[in-house]
């Protein structure tokens, strides 16, 4: 079976916009946020359980944040194909910042021995937002970011 963000980008283009003709189903928004819920649900239940028979471990610990690292990469990108942010330096900084954020979580949690999220954070509350965002691509379609909200317009003195 393939991943949901593999079939985008192979079926798709790889440009971060619709290609011409190519347009993305709905439903492939509705599959990847059942797929990016479930996969958060096991997320959370995997170190849980862990914790709770005993069988936590140092490896376990960085197989978990391994997965997790490749994740937020790879949801990224399907974030920035589905918004049709296009092909420019500011998204490949972007997708940089969210990866290394992750990373620099990561090694605050080696260092200090835990990892200490506030009320609000990017883990649950972004998980939240993904989800729903993908529930209203699946509504509405990603071409709703094409939409031009502001016209210009020459304003001239008269």
């Amino acid at each position: 079976m393939i991943s949901p963000p593999a079939y985008l980008f192979l079926n798709y283009g790889t440009k971060f916009q619709n290609e011409e003709g190519l347009e993305i189903p709905n439903s492939i928004f509705y599959t990847y946020a059942l797929f990016y819920f479930l996969y958060r649900l096991c997320d959370e239940m995997d170190g849980k359980q862990a914790r709770k028979t005993g069988n936590s471990s140092a490896l376990g610990l960085l197989f978990d944040h391994g997965c997790d690292s490749f994740t937020v990469g790879v949801v990224g990108l399907f974030c920035m194909k589905t918004m049709q942010l296009g092909d420019t330096l500011f998204n490949f900084f972007l997708i940089c910042v969210i990866t290394l954020t992750f990373h620099a979580y990561t090694i605050e949690e080696y260092w200090v021995g835990t990892m200490q999220l506030g009320r609000l954070n990017a883990v649950s509350d972004g998980s939240i937002w993904l989800i729903s965002l993908f529930i209203f691509m699946g509504i509405f379609g990603n071409g709703f970011w094409k939409h031009i909200v502001f016209e210009d317009r020459q304003i001239t003195a008269g």
